[in-house]
């Protein structure tokens, strides 16, 4: 099963994560490529297919650069995601709080939108609590793999 990760990084962040999810990913079997937001557009999604947006929130709750014109192509053209599975992993700082991790909100509420079938509620790490982002990718992809299983043996 391959699983795509698109990555919205500012400042090297939510890459590392992704990698340390491809990592796992791999090792449990899976076909993983985690991809910058910035070298594709939304015909990603055109094969369907398991996706996890790792985001981090830039400024004042802004999508980082390599991520907007992506975001904005999803909701300027709203494409059909029914047979898109997704989950968000969101890394913001809690310094911010009016717009504490707006980005991974602002993917999971656009993925909805379109149709896309949520795996597991969006991950909202926080700079500010003294973990590790990418020890908290590890726990969370584990997780996301478990419910991806649990749902496939339903």
């Amino acid at each position: 099963m391959k699983v795509k990760i698109l990555v919205a990084t500012q400042g090297g962040t939510a890459d590392l994560c992704a990698q340390e999810m491809v990592d796992i990913l791999e090792d449990r079997g899976y076909e993983a490529e985690a991809t910058l937001m910035g070298d594709f557009g939304i015909e990603v999604f055109d094969e369907g297919g398991h996706v996890i947006i790792c985001t981090a929130t830039y400024g004042y709750g802004e999508i980082p650069d390599n991520g907007t014109e992506f975001f904005e192509a999803l909701v300027s053209g709203k494409p059909d995601l029914a047979r898109v599975s997704f989950a968000v992993f969101g890394l913001g700082d809690t310094t911010y709080e009016d717009t504490f991790n707006f980005a991974g909100e602002k993917f999971d509420a656009i993925l909805s939108e379109c149709g896309a079938e949520r795996v597991i509620e969006r991950h909202i790490h926080d700079a500010n609590s003294g973990a590790l982002a990418e020890d908290e990718a590890i726990e969370w992809i584990e997780g996301w793999i478990g419910a991806l299983q649990a749902k496939a043996a339903a």
